[in-house]
């Protein structure tokens, strides 16, 4: 652990923890963020323009009476929020070369709140929907009629 050479990551399945040699894992990172199909590189920090975004929603749900204070309260933003940051994690059952699946962590991020809430009501529906939809669209249509506000 005190080799600055060695990345020690856990593996994508299976309760196992990877070493790799560090340049080969930050060269797998960047060849990841570097597939401009998947990533777009942004010129500057766009945290303030979601922050924004964020507590306008929240708001307009609150003075709409959409949702309570306590509510709001919850879902407001942290007020010093982090950035997302990205990893990857070795997916050691594939063939080699081992690829690594991409994760975003986004824990005390702007969305972080009104995501961990929406997860709550999109919980009940995990044995109610197929393992995979389509497109936005499907899952749209499938969660069309939910109605939560409470918390």
């Amino acid at each position: 652990m005190k080799d600055d050479n060695l990345a020690i990551v856990p593996a994508d399945k299976g309760r196992c923890v990877v070493v790799l040699n560090k340049s080969d894992y930050d060269e797998k990172c960047k060849e990841l963020l570097t597939d401009n199909s998947t990533y777009k590189r942004v010129g500057q920090n766009p945290t303030s323009g979601y922050r924004k975004k964020v507590v306008n929603l929240i708001k307009n749900l609150f003075e709409n009476n959409i949702i309570n204070v306590m509510l709001k309260r919850k879902l407001d933003p942290p007020s010093e929020p982090t950035i997302p940051a990205f990893y990857g994690l070795p997916k050691i059952h594939k063939p080699k070369p081992i690829p690594l699946r991409p994760i975003v962590s986004c824990i005390g991020s702007i969305t972080y709140n009104l995501a961990k809430f929406v997860a709550g009501i999109l919980r009940p529906l995990v044995g109610q929907l197929p393992h995979y939809l389509r497109n936005t669209m499907e899952f749209v249509d499938k969660i069309k009629n939910i109605r939560q506000f409470d918390s």
